[in-house]
Order: structure tokens, then sequence, then C-alpha cells
């Protein structure tokens, strides 16, 4: 095997690990609610039962449909967070 052979195989299979580690990371069921409770002392009162929502990750694409990202959309309205973000 020359060096040339051996370069243009070496990205042919870093390309094949890259895309492929990236369909098995991401699937359409993953979908992931997660309840985190903070404490901040000396926080205003008015924060008391605060709610945040975090929406992350979203790349709309054959695998993560808009019907995946509005299924998120309403579990996170579900919540009835107070900010969104």
């Amino acid at each position: 095997m020359t060096r040339r052979e051996f370069l243009i195989n070496s990205a042919r299979a870093a390309i094949a690990l890259t895309a492929s580690k990236g369909f098995c990371n991401t699937t359409r069921y993953s979908l992931q609610l997660v309840k985190r409770k903070i404490y901040m002392p000396n926080l205003p009162q008015s924060f008391n039962n605060f709610k945040i929502a975090l929406l992350s990750d979203f790349h709309s694409s054959y695998i993560v449909t808009e019907g995946l990202i509005a299924s998120a959309a309403q579990l996170t309205m579900k919540e009835k967070p107070d900010i969104i973000i």
C-alpha cells in the first residue's frame, strides 16, 4: 500500500466513523425531561418556585423531524415554565 492509498483510506474511514457516530448518537426518540431543583442563597422571594425550561441541541433533519421538535415544545409547555431558554 502506498502512502497516498493509506491517506485516502484513512480519510474515508474517518468520514465513515464520524457519520456513523452522529447517526448512532441521534435517534428519533431521544427526548428527555430532566427536572432539577436549584437552591441559591439570597435569591429574591419573587423567584421562589420559578421554573426555567431549557431546550437544546435541535438540529432539524430527516432524523430529528419537525414532529419531534413539536413534541419537545408540547412537553415543555405542559410543565408551564416561567421562562424558556
